[in-house]
């Protein structure tokens, strides 16, 4: 496996490519993982992946379109959980039309006020499976090998999160992983803009690669890990959840994985609307 080091402004500042080694901001190491690649690595088993998907159905398209794009999934073993804290009256028969009767579905309503965290993990708690797969409603899964992708990651020991390549419908990247910003407060999605098959920084948002973190937009983690790190904090209601959670677990060792062989398209925020 290849080691890059960058420099973290490259990660916040959209930079023309041969200016890199003109900063001298503090340096993050990024390990290329070549192995992890899924047409190289066999899943081992069949473990059962839970699918989570939190909606307040003010967008009925949206979470629709989610569960048809689900449905070409090629990897079968897999339930999907949909947790909804609508004001109306949430439609479950319509909703399963749109799951195949094959796939194990369960629905859980909570009345609270939304608090992401603590909806995840009142959702987490309902999940049979192995490995949580937490989806936004405003995605839709581009590659049907997506969690074949994402588990071949997730099977290794030193791995805690893994993470999706996002995309905007118009084709460039929502997300390639997450890193910390030098100096500052907050995080910002690496290759944020750029184009869904750009080969800048060399190539690294085609490769397999660590971060910092990861949004849970799309993420899998292995639910004993999810478990023993208490899940999402649940004094963060909306933002910084997923960072958080993946900076509590890499202090401990655990690596924060992005594939960019796990591939959707994301709306981004659409469902709050």
């Amino acid at each position: 496996n290849q080691i890059f080091s960058f420099r973290k402004k490259i990660f916040h500042q959209r930079i023309a490519q041969d200016n890199i080694e003109k900063n001298t901001n503090i340096m993050t190491t990024i390990y290329i993982n070549n192995d992890f690649d899924p047409k190289k690595q066999k899943i081992i088993g069949n473990p059962k992946v839970s699918i989570i998907i939190l909606t307040n159905y003010k967008r009925p398209d949206l979470l629709h379109n989610c569960l048809k794009s689900i449905a070409n999934s090629s990897y079968e073993n897999f339930e999907i959980i949909i947790l909804e804290n609508c004001s109306q009256i949430f439609p479950i028969e319509k909703i399963k039309t749109f799951i195949s009767e094959s796939i194990p579905f369960k629905h859980v309503f909570l009345k609270d006020r939304f608090n992401y965290s603590k909806f995840i993990n009142t959702a987490a708690k309902k999940a049979d499976g192995e490995y949580l797969l937490f989806l936004n409603d405003d995605t839709e899964v581009i590659a049907n090998d997506w969690l074949e992708a994402m588990l071949v990651c997730a099977q290794k020991k030193e791995v805690g999160v893994v993470g999706a390549k996002l995309l905007y419908p118009n084709g460039t990247i929502q997300h390639a992983g997450i890193f910390l910003k030098n100096n500052e407060v907050g995080s910002e999605h690496f290759g944020r803009f750029y184009p869904g098959n750009s080969d800048s920084f060399d190539g690294i948002m085609k490769k397999v690669h660590t971060c910092d973190a990861v949004t849970f937009a799309c993420a899998m983690v292995k639910k004993d890990v999810f478990e023993r790190f208490g899940g999402l904090n649940e004094d963060l209601k909306i933002l910084c959840n997923d960072v958080d959670f993946c900076l509590r677990i890499s202090k401990t060792g655990y690596r924060i994985i992005f594939t960019p062989f796990a591939l959707l398209c994301h709306l981004e925020a659409m469902s709050r609307q």
